[in-house]
């Protein structure tokens, strides 16, 4: 989630428009004719200001999403964004366990790959709660980043850890958290009975709903979550001959199905007026904003551009230019961008 705040002037964008202006008395002998007077062809620029407002678009379709991400964090922009990701879960390659087998535990690891937010103090411990839903990801709908899981009402584990200790930021530590021992070994007896919710990933699924990652109230970071290093593993002793016990394991990793809730309380921002509905929304500063987490946007007033069309009786546009002007990057460690790509809505959101 890549946080830009944009500054422009009142009129935020310039659009730079090499206009070539002809007579085409005779467009038949070379398909451009020059100037009939003087026998050259003119070239004209005009600097034209597009005016803009911010817009916030209708959140669009998350399902399938690669991020794994959960947190909180306060941006004095973007007002207290919060994010939370679900997912099902996928089946490994399943070696029925022996008749004999014990239940010994069961696990979560888990590692992030970045944050965002201000970086944490050494030790400073954060804690985000682990779930198993209560519904069905239905995967035949378009879920958006506003769009939240129902959660069963007991957590079943909680992840507390510092992302900063002895200046390092930890995004190469692996985490083992204990998961709800009542869950895991239901799920190992299934296992060792051959049930058929371990027939294949949608009856697994069907079954156990998924998993729901959440923050706590007083979080500072969203973390983002490393998909290859997310395994639910259910532990378990097999015995030999003389009674000796071998711990066992059987892991299952992050389905192909999930989505993440990310919403942003702005009040008392200079956003704290825009809604998403695609409707302009005109801030109290001179910045325009755009937030790619929750679908922000600029919206740019084509009508000076039209107005001088309109005046001219003949014209080829040969090159345009979009400049923008007094970029400024959000956050003291993230990189900034090396492009910009923008999506401009009329009037009429087109």
């Amino acid at each position: 989630m890549n946080l830009l705040v944009k500054k422009f002037g009142p009129l935020a964008a310039m659009l730079l428009s090499a206009l070539l202006v002809i007579s085409c008395e005779d467009p038949g002998k070379i398909g451009l004719i020059v100037n009939a007077e003087n026998g050259v062809i003119s070239t004209h620029y005009q600097d034209i200001v597009l005016p803009t407002s911010v817009v916030q678009f209708n959140p669009r379709n998350t399902l399938e999403a690669i991020s794994i991400q959960a947190g909180q964090y306060f941006n004095p922009d973007f007002g207290l964004i919060t994010s939370k990701s679900y997912t099902q879960l996928s089946l490994d390659l399943i070696i029925p366990p022996e008749s004999n087998a014990e239940f010994k535990s069961f696990e979560m690891e888990i590692s992030f790959a970045s944050l965002i937010g201000d970086v944490p103090d050494n030790s400073e411990t954060q804690q985000i709660d682990i779930y198993q839903l209560a519904d069905d990801i239905d995967t035949t709908i378009a879920h958006t980043r506003l769009d939240e899981m129902p959660l069963m009402p007991d957590r079943l584990g909680t992840w507390i850890f510092a992302p900063k200790r002895n200046d390092t930021i930890q995004t190469d530590t692996v985490f083992t958290l204990p998961l709800d021992n009542m869950v895991g070994a239901d799920l190992f007896e299934k296992l060792k009975a051959g049930d058929p919710i371990f027939d294949s990933d949608a009856a697994f699924n069907a079954y156990f709903k998924g998993v729901g990652l959440v923050p706590t109230n007083d979080n500072t970071n969203i973390f983002q979550v490393d998909p290859d290093k997310m395994f639910f593993i259910i532990k378990y002793n097999e015995f030999n001959s003389d009674g000796t016990p071998i711990e066992r394991t059987y892991e299952m990793r992050v389905g192909n199905f999930g989505y993440y809730h990310i919403d942003s309380d702005k009040s008392g921002t200079p956003l704290s007026g825009i809604s998403p509905d695609n409707t302009d929304f005109t801030p109290p500063d001179d910045y325009r904003y755009l937030q790619y987490g929750t679908l922000m946007a600029i919206r740019a007033d084509l009508t000076p551009f039209y107005e001088l069309t309109d005046t001219l009786d003949n014209m080829i546009i040969n090159k345009a230019v979009l400049s923008i002007t007094g970029v400024k990057q959000y956050g003291e460690f993230q990189k900034p961008p090396t492009f910009l790509q923008t999506y401009f809505t009329n009037e009429t959101n087109q």
